[in-house]
């Protein structure tokens, strides 16, 4: 749930990484990259930058 709302937070406002690991509840912005890695086989910035 949370880095489907992270997704969410990337692609519809132009927040922060920190601030979107922050509202999503990760510690940091690298616990927020490393997870979204994982899940979505690309980090956050990337996703935000072709979308």
């Amino acid at each position: 749930m949370r880095l489907s709302r992270a997704r969410e937070l990337l692609l519809e406002t132009s927040l922060p990484l920190t601030e979107v690991a922050s509202q999503v509840g990760f510690s940091s912005q690298s616990a927020l990259t490393h997870a979204f890695r994982r899940q979505y086989g690309e980090p956050p910035g990337r996703l935000r930058r072709l979308h």
